[in-house]
C-alpha cells in the first residue's frame, strides 16, 4: 500500500541513517505498526468507482501484456502506473485487513512474520546483494549481475496465518469483479488463480506464469 510506503519511508529517515540494510525488517515493522494504527475508512463502493474509471481511462495501457515475472525496469514505465494504481484501488480494502491481520496466537501481525522468513531468505539466496530487484509478481529476485532467482511458494504457505490472509483476498474476489478481460490479463482465470492462492498441489498457475508470464500475485 502506497501509504504503508510513505511511513516506512517516515521511520527510515528519522532514523537518521544514511545508509540501510535492505534485509533489516525493523523498519518494514514500525511503518506497519503506524500504518495499521490510522483509521480506514475506504468502502467497496467508492473504490469500485475508482478502479471502473482507471479501466476506462487506462482501457490501451491495461490490455498490454506485461512479463510479471520479468526484470520490472525494462516494463513500460507509464503501463506499470496504470496497472498499480487500478491494483491498488482493487484491492485497496482487503490489503488493508490482510497486512493489518494479527495471529490469534501471536502480537506479531501476520504480513511482518512472512515478511521476515521472505528477507532472510532473499539475503541468504542473493549473498546478501546490496540492491535486489524483485519481479511484479514476487516470484524471482534479481541479483546486480542479472542473475534471476526463484522465490519457492513455500515461504507463504508454510506461514499458518497465511491461510487467513488468502480468505480475505478470496472473498474479495468472489464479490467484487474487474472486467474480465483486465483481470485475465493480470491473474489468469479466477478458478486458477484462487488454486494458486489456495497452494493447491497442482499449481495450473505455475504452468501459466511459465508459459505467458501474464499474472501478478498481489501478495
Amino acid at each position: 500500500p502506497i501509504k504503508l510506503i510513505e511511513e516506512i519511508v517516515k521511520e527510515i529517515k528519522e532514523s537518521g541513517k544514511e545508509k540501510i540494510d535492505p534485509y533489516d525488517t525493523t523498519y518494514f515493522k514500525k511503518g506497519l505498526e503506524s500504518y495499521c494504527d490510522q483509521p480506514f475508512n475506504c468502502d467497496p463502493r467508492t473504490a469500485k468507482k475508482y478502479w471502473t474509471k482507471i479501466e476506462q481511462v487506462c482501457a490501451k495501457e491495461l490490455s498490454y501484456k506485461v512479463d510479471w515475472s520479468g526484470d520490472p525496469r525494462k516494463v513500460d514505465r507509464t503501463t506499470l502506473l496504470a496497472f498499480g494504481t487500478l491494483l491498488s484501488y482493487y484491492f485497496g480494502i482487503p490489503e488493508h485487513h490482510a497486512y493489518c491481520y494479527k495471529s490469534p496466537h501471536s502480537d506479531e501481525f501476520c504480513v511482518a512474520e512472512i515478511y521476515e522468513n521472505f528477507a532472510e531468505y532473499v539475503k541468504k539466496a542473493t549473498n546478501e546483494d546490496p540492491n535486489p530487484i524483485f519481479s511484479l509478481d514476487f516470484k524471482y529476485v534479481f541479483k546486480s549481475d542479472g542473475t534471476k532467482i526463484p522465490i519457492p511458494k513455500k515461504l507463504l504457505c508454510d506461514e499458518e496465518c497465511y491461510k487467513t490472509v488468502v480468505k480475505m483476498y478470496k472473498s474479495w474476489i468472489k464479490h467484487y469483479k474487474l472486467s474480465p478481460k483486465v483481470f485475465e490479463n493480470i491473474f489468469g482465470s479466477e478458478d486458477e488463480f484462487i488454486d494458486y492462492l489456495s497452494c493447491k498441489a497442482d499449481d495450473k498457475r505455475d504452468i501459466v506464469r511459465r508459459t505467458t508470464g501474464s499474472y501478478l500475485s498481489p501478495l
